[in-house]
């Protein structure tokens, strides 16, 4: 299990997290070539303090070339206490969090559905 959160460099940022996109791509890359066919999860949150169309689907785009057998995906939503809430306004509107939940979970079925067409 290896959480991406978001495939946008701009929305990691935010985020706190120490790693690019770049990164996290080449680390994807090196376990599936040191382990062809490797089961990897991952974990992405939508609808983060900010995050635009072109962010979204900057993330959609990880989520289709990182090929991931399955993936936790959760809408954002302000904790009292952390950072981000302290730093950022919660403004991506619950309406665009639900879409985007849905249209990346849409994306992440269908992989896991053809990745595991070989198991039926």
């Amino acid at each position: 299990h290896v959480p991406a959160q978001s495939g946008s460099n701009s929305v990691l940022r935010r985020m706190k997290r120490n790693y690019t996109v770049e990164e996290y791509r080449h680390l994807l890359d090196r376990m599936y070539a040191k382990v062809p066919g490797a089961s990897v999860t991952s974990d992405f949150i939508v609808g983060f303090c900010g995050e635009t169309e072109e962010e979204f689907q900057d993330t959609i785009a990880l989520v289709r070339d990182g090929r991931f057998k399955n993936s936790f995906i959760f809408k954002y939503s302000e904790r009292e206490g952390t950072k981000a809430a302290a730093e950022f306004s919660d403004d991506v509107p619950e309406n665009v969090k639900r879409r985007r939940n849905n249209e990346l979970l849409d994306v992440q079925n269908a992989i896991s559905f053809e990745l595991n067409q070989e198991f039926l």
